[in-house]
């Protein structure tokens, strides 16, 4: 819910009334709990994002090390990769 993720930001009462929301109804959903769909959307976009960040450092060292499997110091052409 919009009101949730927000109301670090802006005050419930006003996000309330310019999402036309009663602020009773905010708090009812709120006492009730957060719905499983909503907590499976954060998992879900947590561990994608951090499956993504993870196979994105594996896939550029694989690559950087296949382009310059040597250190800098020893071949000159991997300064290029490693300033």
């Amino acid at each position: 819910m919009v009101v949730y993720d927000l109301k670090e930001d802006y005050k419930i009462s006003k996000l309330c009334k310019y999402l036309k929301v009663s602020t009773s109804g905010y708090y009812r959903w709120l006492k009730r709990g957060r719905p499983i769909r909503y907590k499976w959307d954060e998992w879900l976009a947590d561990n994608v994002n951090e499956k993504f960040t993870k196979n994105v450092t594996e896939i550029f060292t694989s690559f950087v090390n296949q382009i310059c499997p040597v250190t800098p110091s020893t071949h000159p052409s991997c300064d290029m990769i490693y300033p």
